[in-house]
């Protein structure tokens, strides 16, 4: 219906979003997209400002609400002695996890690729899927399996030990064996894994080069240390990045691994969160949080500095 001109401004605009409303092209695109904002605004934005205020804030009862204690969690964290002691048995577990996964896996792994590349070997494909299904495994399994192995009465390696005539061990009271056992378990989750992204790298290689250096007289590990090596760096820098910042949420390996937590040695980051979550203390598991975040933004920051990833970006 006609709207005449010298119709109040009101009418006018009521017509306008009417006809709008009535051509589906204006406002289906809208309706489409109208879940991912709902989800986004309730699931990702709303926490991530919440996040923001929580650390200085302090949960009051189970009833949702809080009180402003300024940066009283970060002095908790810090220097509150039995935090302050949690706090630095996940940052000690932390290096010690990370630089261990890097030194054994990496080299392995690198190892494996090169192994995988060769021509002779047969079953290409059955050893790829041998080596990539461990990395696909959840760390719930990983951590299950490995409570097994160091089970203190019905564990596999004391069963081993059992056969051999030898004492079995509780390695459930043992810390001084916690970061060994889930860097055997970590070994044999990732360096498949690893080696297989490895593999990717090394067989888009130009033959040409490997080629050109053999005529030259190369050895295989002399082709391996300046052909191999340097064209694949970005992939191992994906790796050690990768790797490393999964050291900061480390989680389920020592939770299934080693239940007992003797004298806190098997603390991670992930685990203080969340056990800070449990007693309601979400002011503080807030604040750890935005510490691992920002001492996982540094750590990359090293990590890329320290591999030249940016420089050699930019030269490309």
């Amino acid at each position: 219906m006609a709207v005449r001109a010298d119709a109040p401004p009101s009418v006018i605009q009521s017509s306008q979003v009417l006809r709008w409303l009535k051509n589906e092209r204006n406002w289906m695109p809208y309706l489409f997209v109208a879940p991912f904002f709902l989800t986004f605004l309730v699931f990702s934005l709303y926490p991530l400002l919440t996040s923001l205020i929580m650390p200085f804030q302090k949960a009051v009862g189970f009833e949702g609400k809080f009180a402003w204690v300024g940066l009283d969690n970060f002095k908790e964290m810090f220097v509150g002695e039995f935090t302050r002691i949690g706090y630095l048995h996940a940052f000690k577990n932390f290096i010690f996890f990370g630089l261990g996964s890097l030194v054994t896996q990496m080299p392995s792994a690198f190892i494996i690729a090169l192994l995988l590349s060769s021509p002779r070997l047969r079953l290409k494909g059955l050893w790829r899927s041998l080596l990539f299904i461990p990395g696909m495994l959840p760390g719930v399994t990983i951590g299950v399996l490995g409570g097994w192995f160091f089970n203190p009465t019905r564990g596999l390696i004391n069963a081993i030990l059992a056969l051999l005539g030898m004492e079995s061990i509780n390695y459930q009271y043992m810390p001084e064996l916690i970061i060994p056992g889930m860097l055997l378990m970590s070994f044999w989750q990732w360096t498949g894994y690893h080696a297989v992204f490895m593999l990717a790298a090394i067989t888009n290689i130009d033959p040409s080069l490997t080629e050109a250096a053999v005529v030259d007289g190369a050895t295989y590990w002399q082709q391996a240390r300046y052909i191999i090596i340097p064209i694949i760096k970005p992939v191992m820098t994906f790796i050690i990045l990768s790797s490393v910042l999964g050291s900061l949420g480390l989680y389920e390996l020592p939770l299934f691994m080693f239940p007992n937590n003797p004298g806190g040695q098997a603390n991670t980051f992930l685990g203080l969160i969340i056990s800070n979550i449990r007693s309601n203390n979400l002011g503080l598991a807030t604040a750890m949080g935005w510490v691992v975040y920002v001492l996982g933004i540094g750590v990359m920051f090293i990590q890329v500095r320290a591999l030249g990833l940016r420089r050699q970006t930019e030269g490309d």
